[in-house]
């Protein structure tokens, strides 16, 4: 049964009670019933996700709370007593997810706390191992249960079991705790509760409670680590917290004040944790200074009522406002003694207030609230001054006599806001002192500053709503009357403006509980119901006064956008406010120095000059047009500097929005108009694509309004040419071209539209052919035809629409790159989008219109839907999708478009059809392959998908030619390509094919290559044939071992085809040289062999008679039977081949690409590129290739390692630069590799001292072998396989055992390095064997001296180590040297036995013979 919780998503929000209670019981009674630790855990991990859905709204579970514990508790008493078990771990990890999920101190309430549980349960955390860390929930719960059983009313020291001797019962468990207060995990919140139980305790705190605090700063003092600090201030928070102050009252003055202001605190000044706990403790400790009591000054607002404010009564039990004292209280506050060092406290808290985390700055606010609550009158106002000050810190008047908060700290105003918050809510803040608190948090509701490119003051503003809100809970309705306009309107202003979410939410519900509190909020009611702000005159002006003053100049962009958008909307509300006070307030901002100022201005006046000329009121309008000289003026008065410096482009985006809706609003611009054209034309060649959008549409509504002249438009054409040096002109001029309307300039058609075709057209100069200004000149196009509609015909003469077809069909063919991808598919993309309306809309007139010849022929539109059914299968899904929306409107709709294949079409092509998801896609579009138009076209689109790039990349892109070289392959292995006789197409592709791969270093292609000339050879009769064997000849000998073995393994499948195999000399002899040799060895030693091929023509006489007729008519059983054989031929002369017995068999380096491979002290990298081209043949991604030198200083060592390092990162190796073998870095050791490979390492210390080499040296091997031992793997074997297929695939995903590979030439004086004696000393690791190490091995290697390669004395072609006899020493670690070792010595026993039971069974079987002929005999 699935699991609901994992089916349904459920808002936590919705749950009303514990609705897996069953579940969860059933669950638990397993935990507590059954022995099988499986089953336990099982049950406990279903526990744990059932709790975690209830993590919102842990109060569901408290009334089941009991029943869930009461039986762990039993089961845990009962395993306490009778020794831990592996259930009793379950069971304590049980209840710390409880307390995870619901806290620990509702859970603790349902454990046991009889007395005779406090021993065992102690012992029994004594006994737990301390280090473990499968234990510590187990160590956390016992001390949250000794904590509750601490408690119980009895003298602990009588239940103490101890000897004299020992040590008390009471001093074991605070030793106990003081080493658990220093531990990481959570038994250090458990053991600092502990302390503070047994410290608060009557009769155990008098005795203990002084001495703890002095080993306390004695531990802190003495260097303690951050997270003792941490326990020690924990443990003491909860001991001033519980303990009587009587007790603590004698600590404070010499104790614990002096510690609070310890030097060591300096050192965790960015710790927030510490800082935090230290100003809780300080409050706790002010807090013991004062008599727990409530200020008898406090303001008391008295009894409320939220229905008689609802409903407009006026309430009676309203209490006095004043502070209510009595003789007795003012007594009580004259004799109390206040000790000095509550200052001291204050002042931390104070500074607290102004700490740059908020966990500080809060449990700061709380601390000043709680204790002047307990101050007498005359000290709280003083906190509250003190408080107030806090706003006042680095603030000035600027120039315009206004305060200036720029330099303010916002930590410092979030605290003292809650701090505020905290006196408003407990009346701690009296009537008199609103008048000055209040203005400042109004300016806290707005409180937002630029700091870098980011604003700071969302929780200043956050925390300001917190006081509103306290202010309307705190105060009755005639104490804020006088003020609740000004917070009314900032409320609603942050509630509708504030960028931040949570802050509009803050100030809506302090906005809601003052309706509701106070009663008193201008039109509070009807504005929470119809949340329409804008239709009281209260706030509506004050909105309008806050965007035009405030959110139009905000530094975030987008919230200037806004704030324009916004006063858009609100002058049909009251026009003349806004031509009377917003343009005059506006107007002189446009044109200031700072460009946020002027940027919102310029937005915020053209939206508003829109607005008014949009509402056709003539007194309005007329009224508008008296300001024409002064807003046409505004362009002019703009600072130069403005529009040219740096983030000019901001405020050429508003002079040119500006312009545009000026014209709009037809103002006579004048001679503001010369003024106008100047910065639309200087915009139009700015390279900010933003700048450009609005200057077209300025260009296109001031032609539009004001008119074009033949000259401007002919500029305009000289901007698009493609020869224009700049390009960012001919982008926008193309753009600009379409806003202008032809209608009225009908002679202009033919010249716009010559040139905007050529503008779209594919350029062979790159800077010729860029991709925004062609996509730009089709979206020019497709602006100006649109805007002809039905005067299409009549406007464009029917060549130049065949031109813009024709123009369409070549741009639908862009696929221009650059390095940000395939860029003409914009191109591509903003044709179809053109095609989609033109196709239709010339079909329309051309049935419409019949007195005009027809433009639109039924093979143009053929053609342009073969062209969008290659994009419909294009690799880009942007380009799919396009695609296939033009399709879908073409096809599915009721046009009059003829073209091929209509009802076919119509068919297989759905609106409903995904065109983004390729496996939904390709399946349907393969079925119109069947209509031989488009054909051609889909095939070419299918195949460019299948390389993942777009088809011009065909010639440079391996990744579009090897899935290419595949389908071939394929297509020749099933014979399909095999039937066409047209030798010559089969000759051309074999031209093009070897072309292709001559002088190839990607092995992966040349594999793909290998199948397709192999597929040649089955061609009869023709030339092709014969130079495909000609060249899998040439391809034996190639110089990686990889496709020598390819080659090999498909001519023998080739040959092993034909039951003649056995019966033909020449197929046997050729066979045999296939099979018996060893392709991965020295080349030498293979042309020989591949000589023995060419010989009488040995392979092709046997592929000849392969290919007869004849034999292909064989009986299927004994072509099977021959193949076998062959097979099994194969197999043994592989193992052993011919010269086997003459001289040692190389075998090829057990490379592979699931290895994870690290290669230590790479020079050129030239042997990590020969790994990634001739091993790895699945990809380097597990390859790790490192050396010591920087990447500057290897690049000039040597010339060639550049080239190498990018082709091993191209196969997705990675490379590392400044890697130390003795002290690999942290990059590496992140892995474990079960091949670290160091080729002839050196110190490279170019001295002459050979014995200073040889210590240097083998310092050097000394220091890797004990940085790369660690990261070595270690074998992983899964469960036994069911079948072999199975076995294989375990058989791969096993992880070996890793290995150490250090090769070292063997001469002298290397041979002194003694290697071996090095590891042996170690002890560590252990030699498994060596090797030979042959560079031919390793196509491409080329060794390089450590200082790099010298003319003259450094040799070439690897002579230096060829000569020197290089080995490769093999090191694992020494435990799996001695298995190995083991299991050799148990299989050699194992074997002898075997030997002498085979004897034994001989021995009787020949009795037995011998017994049976003499009966014969007999």
């Amino acid at each position: 049964m699935e699991d609901a919780m994992e089916v349904e998503h459920v808002c936590a929000s919705q749950l009303s009670h514990f609705d897996h209670v069953d579940e969860f019981m059933i669950n638990l009674d397993t935990i507590l019933t059954t022995t099988c630790i499986k089953q336990s855990t099982q049950a406990l991990e279903r526990l744990m996700t059932i709790l975690d859905y209830y993590q919102e709204q842990s109060h569901l579970l408290d009334p089941s709370l009991e029943t869930m514990i009461e039986p762990v508790m039993k089961r845990l008493r009962k395993d306490i007593d009778q020794g831990q078990s592996e259930l009793t771990l379950v069971l304590f990890r049980f209840l710390y997810f409880l307390t995870k999920t619901r806290g620990f101190k509702t859970i603790v309430k349902f454990m046991s706390h009889e007395v005779t549980d406090l021993e065992p349960v102690f012992e029994y955390l004594s006994g737990l191992d301390r280090v473990s860390s499968e234990l510590w929930e187990a160590r956390y719960i016992c001390f949250i249960w000794l904590s509750l059983i601490c408690m119980i009313p009895f003298d602990l020291k009588k239940v103490d079991s101890g000897t004299g001797t020992q040590d008390s019962l009471i001093v074991k468990m605070l030793n106990l705790c003081k080493h658990y207060i220093c531990t990481t995990g959570k038994e250090r919140d458990g053991a600092s509760l502990l302390i503070a139980r047994l410290l608060s305790r009557q009769d155990l705190c008098h005795e203990y409670l002084i001495p703890f605090i002095d080993w306390s700063k004695q531990r802190l003092s003495a260097n303690a680590d951050v997270f003792e600090v941490t326990g020690i201030l924990q443990s003491l928070c909860i001991t001033y917290q519980l303990s009587p102050r009587t007790v603590l009252l004698p600590t404070l003055d010499d104790t614990i004040v002096p510690l609070l202001t310890m030097p060591f605190f300096d050192q965790y000044a960015n710790n927030a944790l510490v800082r935090k706990l230290r100003t809780k403790l300080t409050q706790r400790v002010g807090l013991c200074y004062l008599k727990p009591k409530i200020a008898s000054w406090r303001y008391q607002r008295g009894n409320r009522s939220l229905r008689q404010n609802l409903e407009g009564i006026v309430s009676s039990g309203l209490v006095s406002a004043k502070p209510l004292r009595n003789a007795q209280d003012e007594e009580d506050d004259d004799e109390e003694d206040i000790s000095e060092n509550l200052e001291v406290i204050i002042e931390i808290l104070l500074h607290g207030l102004r700490d740059k985390d908020t966990i500080v700055r809060w449990s700061a606010a709380k601390g000043i609230g709680r204790i002047t609550q307990r101050l007498p009158q005359e000290l709280a106002e003083d906190v509250v001054g003190s408080l107030l000050e806090l706003f006042e810190e680095n603030t000035f008047l600027n120039k315009e006599n206004m305060l200036d908060l720029s330099a303010v700290s916002d930590h410092t105003w979030h605290g003292a806001s809650l701090a505020i918050a905290e006196l408003s809510r407990r009346g701690l803040l009296l009537p008199n002192r609103l008048e000055e608190t209040i203005p400042w948090i109004l300016k806290g509701l707005k409180f937002d500053l630029k700091r870098g490119s980011h604003s700071i003051g969302s929780h200043v503003r956050d925390a300001c709503c917190y006081v509103c809100w306290a202010f309307a809970r705190a105060y009755a309705p005639n104490i804020l009357e006088p003020f609740v306009n000004e917070i009314a309107q900032n409320l609603v202003v942050v509630s509708l403006f504030d960028r931040e979410i949570n802050v509009r939410r803050a100030s809506s519900a302090a906005f809601q509980e003052n309706v509701g509190r106070q009663g008193i909020f201008p039109h509070g009611i009807e504005i929470i119901q119809n949340a329409d702000y804008f239709s009281f005159e209260e706030y509506r002006y004050h909105l309008i006064h806050h965007l035009i003053s405030v959110t139009a100049k905000h530094w975030d962009k987008a919230m200037r956008l806004l704030a324009s958008k916004a006063l858009y909307r609100l002058v049909p509300l009251d026009p003349v406010y806004f031509l009377e006070k917003a343009l005059p307030y506006l107007i002189p901002n446009a044109t200031s120095k700072d460009m946020q100022v002027s940027h919102g201005a310029l937005l915020a006046i053209a939206e508003i000059s829109l607005a008014l000329y949009e509402t056709s009121n003539a007194d309005i309008l007329s009224r508008y047009h008296q300001n024409t000289a002064v807003l046409t003026s505004i362009v002019a008065n703009i600072p130069a500097k403005s529009l040219t410096t740096f983030g000019s482009e901001h405020v050429r985006e508003g002079v040119c929005h500006l312009i545009t809706c000026l014209s709009s609003t037809q103002l006579n611009a004048g001679t503001a108009l010369s003024v106008w054209k100047q910065v639309i034309q200087s915009s139009l060649e700015r390279k900010e694509e933003n700048v450009q959008e609005y200057a077209v549409l300025s260009f296109g509504a001031v032609a539009k309004y004001c008119g074009l002249e033949k000259d401007e438009f002919d500029h305009a054409l000289k901007k698009v040419e493609v020869d224009q040096t700049v390009v960012r002109g001919r982008r926008s001029y193309a753009l600009a071209l379409g806003t202008i309307e032809y209608i009225k300039h009908k002679d202009w058609v033919h010249d716009v539209l010559v040139q905007l075709c050529k503008a779209s057209l594919y350029r062979d100069d790159i800077q010729e052919n860029d991709a925004l200004a062609k996509r730009n000149a089709v979206v020019g196009l497709t602006s100006i035809l649109k805007k002809l509609g039905d005067e299409l015909k009549a406007v464009v003469t029917y060549d130049d629409f065949q031109l813009v077809l024709n123009t369409l069909s070549s741009c639908l063919t862009d696929y221009s790159t650059d390095q940000r991808g395939d860029v003409g598919s914009w191109v591509r993309i903003a044709s179809m989008e053109l095609l989609n309306y033109l196709l239709a809309c010339i079909a329309r007139l051309d049935r419409t219109q019949q007195e005009q010849p027809k433009y639109l022929s039924a093979a143009s539109t053929t053609e342009f839907m073969a062209a969008l059914l290659k994009q419909s299968v294009e690799r880009i899904d942007k380009v799919r999708s396009s695609a296939g929306n033009v399709l879908c409107d073409l096809v599915c709709l009721d046009t009059c478009l003829e073209f091929a294949g209509h009802d076919c079409l119509r068919q297989y092509i759905k609106e409903d059809l995904s065109w983004s998801t390729p496996s939904q896609l390709y399946p349907v579009m393969v079925q119109l392959l069947k209509i031989p138009e488009y054909r051609f076209e889909l095939l070419t689109g299918l195949i460019a998908s299948a390389g993942g790039l777009t088809e011009s990349l065909y010639e440079k892109e391996d990744r579009v030619t090897i899935p290419l070289l595949d389908v071939f392959g394929l297509l020749y292995e099933s014979g399909t390509l095999s039937k066409i006789t047209n030798h010559t197409m089969h000759l051309k592709l074999f031209t093009l094919l070897k072309k292709e791969t001559f002088k190839c270093r990607n092995v992966r292609k040349l594999l793909s290559a290998i199948k397709v000339f192999i597929g040649f050879i089955s061609i009869q009769d023709s030339q092709v044939k014969t130079k495909s064997i000609q060249q899998m000849l040439s391809y034996l000998v190639h110089a990686f071992p990889r496709i020598r073995i390819e080659v090999s393994d498909q001519l023998f499948t080739q040959l092993s085809m034909s039951d003649e195999a056995e019966e033909d000399q020449d197929m046997m002899e050729a066979i045999e040289i296939i099979t018996g040799t060893d392709w991965t060895g020295p080349l030498d030693e293979i042309k020989q062999e591949r000589d023995k091929l060419l010989k009488r023509k040995k392979l092709a006489n046997a592929l000849d008679r392969l290919l007869d007729k004849n034999a292909w008519k064989a009986e299927n059983e004994r072509r099977s039977k021959a193949l076998a054989d062959n097979l099994e031929k194969a197999k043994k002369n592989q193992v052993k081949s011919k010269k086997a017995s003459s001289e040692t068999v190389r075998t090829r380096p057990q490379l592979r690409s699931k290895d994870k491979i690290l290669l230590v002290g790479e020079g050129n990298f030239s042997f990590a590129r020969s790994l990634a081209e001739n091993y790895l043949e699945e990809g380097s991604e597990n390859l790790v290739a490192t050396c010591y030198d920087t990447e500057k200083v290897l690049y000039e060592k040597y010339e060639e390692a550049k080239e190498n390092v990018e082709f091993v990162r191209e196969f997705g190796g990675t490379v590392l630069f400044e890697v130390d073998a003795t002290d690999l870095s942290k990059e590496v050791k992140k892995n474990r590799y079960t091949k670290i490979i160091f080729n002839f390492p050196h110190a490279g210390l170019g001295i002459k001292d050979q014995d200073r080499n040889v210590v240097a040296n083998q310092r050097l091997l000394n220091g890797f072998f004990d940085s790369a031992a660690p990261l070595l793997t270690k074998a992983s074997q899964g469960e036994i396989p069911a079948n072999k297929s199975e076995s294989r695939q375990v058989e791969d995903d096993i992880v070996p055992d890793g290995e150490i590979h250090v090769t070292m030439k063997t001469c002298h004086p290397y041979n002194l390095w003694a290697i071996k004696s090095l590891v042996k000393a170690k002890g560590v690791l252990a030699i498994k064997g060596t090797a030979p190490f042959y560079p031919d091995d390793f196509p491409g290697y080329e060794h390089r001296r450590t200082l790099g390669f010298k003319e003259g004395l450094s040799k070439g072609a690897n002579a230096e180590i060829l000569s020197a006899s290089p080995k490769t020493y093999i090191f694992v670690k020494k435990e799996v040297m001695d298995k190995e070792n083991e299991n050799s010595i148990k299989g050699s026993l194992k074997r002898q036995l075997e030997q002498k039971k085979l004897k034994m069974g001989k021995k009787i079987k020949r009795k037995k013979v011998q017994h049976n002929q003499s009966d014969d005999d007999e």
